[in-house]
């Protein structure tokens, strides 16, 4: 329903995660694909330094990590 209204999907808290990073860090293959067909930044990087790339290779989710590559 957000993503119908043009919602920020880069929407983080003082440079903290963002939906993509979360979604990464907790294995939601699909969430990630969605949130990248509607523009989502795949750069991003949260106050720690991390990537969403970075979090899905630290929490061993393979298939996000192919998928990002």
């Amino acid at each position: 329903m957000l993503l119908k209204h043009n919602s920020n999907v880069d929407f983080s808290c003082n440079n903290g995660p963002t939906p993509l990073f979360i979604s990464c860090e907790n294995g939601y293959k699909e969430i990630v694909e969605l949130l990248l067909k509607h523009n989502s930044n795949v750069n991003d990087v949260v106050n720690t330094g991390a990537t969403p790339l970075f979090i899905s290779c630290q929490k061993n989710h393979k298939e996000i990590v192919e998928f990002l590559l």
